[in-house]
């Protein structure tokens, strides 16, 4: 017998469907797309994803494209300048095509022409990633809902969460203006028109990437420049020392004096009073003095921190209440006395009195006792990275309107406490001795009367319940 071996008939293929082969040959052309696109920005933009070397200057007078990485916005090269037309949205921003090196000292300055009613335009620097702006540092200018001009400094966290630093009054604010930020290793000055506004802010984020930026604006910048240099502060006025008197800034202030403008009608609202950059220099030592604000058209030896300050009816008002820390400090420092003022709080509850200040123009190293929204006095000091530490408060039950009369009574380096006569604290430490005094607001707008600083043996026999 013969044996049939079993033979598997071959099988056939079945043809690929035409799904499949259509879809695999998407996929490729779209490889190839995105593959030419990559090829063709590296070929021509590839200097958007690299750092220049510094000096950075940039005028566009030569410029065809822009090689600048823009995040949000409509930015175009117009008129041999770089525009950003679009007003409607916040935060857009366009990054230079520059580091900064960790630890870096030097400058950035551009010129900023403002084409719509906001005026919000300004830098972003110390940028840790180049399109983002978690983790950096902003200086930029705005107007507030009254329509009143500033200038705001502040950081971003790395949850895009905004802390300000400090604003500044911008009550002449050009059409054009030149912007300056002079950073060293550890703080930053700021300039307008090449007159300093701000100086020695706390720098949180070093180095890093450098960015323009506009809020509901439309902006035009130009004549940029951004360097690094071994000293950041040439040109800018040294820091003024509590027990010298240095020579007045020379440089012209971005406001003029209140003494220089015309005579207001009775109708008119008072001027508000002159920058802090006016004159930064010590009185020295003064033992008493009583001040009523009577005049209006003088700010005297007081020097404006920040806020909208301004004398009226025989006090000294503070007007700006969409912010904290609006201060006012005194050109004098004074030692063992007291300080009393009247306070009447308008509107918001948020006034008090700033002392212990080795410096005029900073709260670093300074004492405060104010009151919060909810009527408590509260206390405490700064740091030397103007970061406040409480050190108590008490509940009062005050209301917006009242007056009272706020007491501060300096002794060494501790200091009490007296509401209305009514002691509330006492032996609290402050970290300084001698140092400049000066007002204070919080989200409030508060009239302050009546100042009084006398030593402590004459404040003891007053009646009108000084702290015994």
């Amino acid at each position: 017998m013969v044996s049939v071996p079993n033979i598997t008939p071959p099988t056939t293929a079945k043809p690929e469907s035409s799904a499949l082969f259509l879809g695999r040959s998407l996929l490729i052309a779209i490889v190839v797309l995105v593959g030419i696109n990559v090829a063709a920005f590296l070929v021509f933009y590839r200097d958007t994803l690299g750092s220049v070397a510094l000096p950075y200057t940039e005028d566009f007078s030569q410029t065809t494209r822009l090689d600048l990485r823009q995040f949000g916005g409509s930015w175009r090269i117009q008129d041999g300048a770089l525009a950003q037309r679009d007003p409607e949205l916040p935060d857009m921003f366009a990054v230079l095509p520059a580091h900064l090196a960790d630890g870096a000292s030097g400058s950035i300055s551009a010129t900023l022409r403002f084409t719509s009613p906001n005026d919000g335009g300004g830098f972003l620097f110390g940028m840790e990633r180049s399109d983002d702006r978690a983790g950096s540092h902003l200086v930029r200018f705005g107007r507030g809902k009254d329509g009143a001009a500033y200038l705001a400094y502040g950081t971003f966290d790395r949850d895009l969460a905004f802390t300000g630093q400090g604003s500044v009054p911008m009550p002449d604010l050009p059409e054009s203006v030149r912007l300056t930020v002079r950073f060293g290793p550890d703080t930053f000055d700021i300039l307008v028109d090449d007159a300093p506004v701000a100086q020695d802010v706390p720098l949180l984020f070093h180095g890093g990437h450098v960015a323009l930026t506009t809020w509901f604006s439309s902006v035009v910048f130009d004549d940029i420049l951004l360097d690094e240099a071994a000293d950041p502060t040439a040109g800018t006025p040294a820091a003024p020392d509590p027990t010298a008197a240095p020579a007045p800034v020379a440089t012209a202030v971005p406001a003029p004096e209140v003494t220089t403008a015309p005579a207001p009608v009775a109708t008119a609202a008072p001027a508000p009073l002159a920058t802090i950059s006016a004159d930064t220099a010590s009185l020295g030592h003064i033992p008493a003095l009583i001040e009523a604000f009577e005049a209006t058209d003088t700010q005297g030896d007081w020097r404006v921190m920040m806020g909208d300050w301004s004398r009226k009816d025989g006090a000294l008002v503070q007007s700006d209440t969409t912010t904290y820390d609006r201060g006012i400090v005194h050109r004098a420092t004074v030692g063992d006395v007291s300080i009393k003022v009247h306070i009447t709080q308008l509107d918001g509850l948020g006034a008090g009195i700033l002392f212990g200040l080795p410096r005029i123009d900073s709260l670093r190293g300074g004492s405060l006792v104010r009151f919060g929204k909810d009527g408590a006095l509260f206390w405490g000091s700064f740091d030397e990275a103007a970061t406040f530490t409480g050190q108590g408060y008490a509940q009062t039950g005050i209301q917006p309107g009242e007056t009272h009369l706020l007491e501060v009574r300096l002794s060494g380096t501790t200091y009490a406490i007296a509401l209305d006569g009514t002691v509330l604290a006492k032996d609290l430490p402050m970290s300084t001795g001698e140092g400049h005094f000066g007002l204070t607001t919080s989200a409030s707008r508060s009239a302050f009367e009546d100042i009084t600083v006398a030593p402590l043996d004459a404040a003891a026999t007053t009646t009108d319940g000084g702290v015994q």
